[in-house]
């Protein structure tokens, strides 16, 4: 049963991974933050994979647990408490892996405008992606 379940957190972890890979290019490509398309390209799905595993394994965690206790006690947990907690991994993650990887732009961009800017662009983008990200992952987890 735990062996299935981690197979299955991982194969979301992998889907959900991708899709935020997709959506973290088209962002960074769109901010075009180094100039160079490519580079933009590659380090915003670097930034959407770590980000969607991340968020991904702390939904899919949560809910395990959630799991063991309601088999222990017998009762349930609220159904919106992986949307919940998606949400709020989604930001703190997200603007975390954000910032990281601005900061490696700022290495092959233009990094003087990314350090008076990097952390309030980081912030400002980050957090509402995080959340975007966040919230259909724990949504849509369901390990049972």
């Amino acid at each position: 049963m735990m062996n299935r379940n981690l197979n299955k957190l991982t194969t979301n972890a992998v889907m959900y991974g991708l899709v935020s890979a997709l959506l973290f290019a088209g962002v960074f490509v769109l901010l075009s933050l180094s100039g160079a398309f490519a580079s933009d390209i590659y380090l915003g799905a670097i930034a959407g994979m770590i980000s969607g595993f991340a968020v991904s394994y702390a939904v899919g965690g949560v809910d395990l647990g959630l799991m063991r206790r309601e088999k222990v006690t017998g009762i349930l947990a609220w159904k919106g408490f992986n949307s919940l907690i998606g949400t709020f991994a989604g930001a703190i993650i997200t603007t975390a892996v954000f910032i990281i990887m601005v900061q490696f732009v700022g290495c092959t961009g233009h990094p003087q405008t990314l350090a008076v800017f990097g952390v309030s662009l980081c912030c400002l983008i980050g957090v509402p992606l995080g959340v975007i990200i966040g919230l259909p992952i724990g949504a849509s987890w369901r390990l049972r």
